[in-house]
C-alpha cells in the first residue's frame, strides 16, 4: 500500500534504570551486541510476517543513544530494506564489535551502503555519542549546552534544539545546517541559552 512506516527505538531508560539496557550498554562499551538486538529482529521479522509492513511499504528506523545502536545494526543487517536510518546522539560500532558483526553477520565496513543514514549529534560533551564508527553522515546540531556532560546526551536537548531548526527552515528552506548552526552560536553569549 505504500505506507510511510518508522520504527523508532528509545535508548537507555535513565532515570527508572532498565537491568537489560544497562548491561546492554555494558556490552557495548565492550564491543558486545547486546540481546536487545535479538529482540529487535523478531520484533521487525513480526511486522514483516503480519503484514504491519509490506515490501511496498517506505521503512525509516530511528533510534536515540543505544536504540541509535541497534538501529545502525538493523539497517547494516538488513541492507536495501530501509528507506532511511536516523540515530540521535548514538554510538558508532567499531572495534571488537565490528569484529564480531563481521563474523556473526558478515558485516563489514566495506560492505555497508552508507546511502540514507544519518546521525544527529548535539555539539555539546557525550560521553557516549559517536564512539566506534558511525555508519552513514554525521550531522552536528547546536544544542543548549549542559553543565553535566549526561546533560547533554539527552534526547530532549535534540529534539529542543531539532523543533528551533524546523521553525526556521519553515520560514527559508534556502539555509543548511551549518548556516543554522552559526546563527544560533550568535545569538547568545550564553551557550545555555543560545535557542531562546
Amino acid at each position: 500500500n505504500g505506507s510511510e512506516v518508522c520504527i523508532a527505538i528509545r535508548g537507555t531508560e535513565a532515570w527508572f534504570p532498565d537491568l537489560d539496557d544497562l548491561s546492554a550498554d555494558f556490552l557495548l562499551g565492550v564491543g558486545i551486541v547486546p540481546a536487545q538486538y535479538g529482540v529487535l529482529v523478531n520484533f521487525y521479522n513480526e511486522m514483516k510476517t503480519t503484514g504491519k509492513i509490506s515490501a511496498s511499504d517506505n521503512v525509516t528506523i530511528a533510534g536515540h543513544s543505544l536504540g541509535g545502536f541497534l538501529s545502525q545494526l538493523l539497517m547494516a543487517d538488513h541492507a536495501g530494506e530501509f528507506d532511511a536510518m536516523y540515530t540521535y546522539n548514538a554510538p558508532g560500532i567499531g572495534g571488537i564489535g565490528m569484529q564480531q558483526l563481521e563474523s556473526k553477520f558478515g558485516i563489514t565496513p566495506e560492505n555497508i551502503s552508507a546511502a540514507n543514514m544519518y546521525n544527529i549529534l548535539g555539539d555539546g560533551v557525550s560521553n557516549i555519542a559517536s564512539l566506534g564508527t558511525m555508519l552513514g553522515d554525521i550531522v552536528e546540531v547546536q544544542i543548549e549546552n549542559d553543565f553535566l556532560p549526561t546533560g547533554d546526551h539527552t534526547i530532549k536537548k535534540l529534539t529542543d534544539s531539532l523543533a528551533v531548526y524546523d521553525t526556521l527552515w519553515q520560514l527559508d528552506n534556502g539555509l543548511d545546517i551549518a548556516a543554522f548552526n552559526g546563527v544560533f552560536k550568535q545569538s547568545s553569549n550564553a551557550e545555555d541559552i543560545s535557542l531562546e
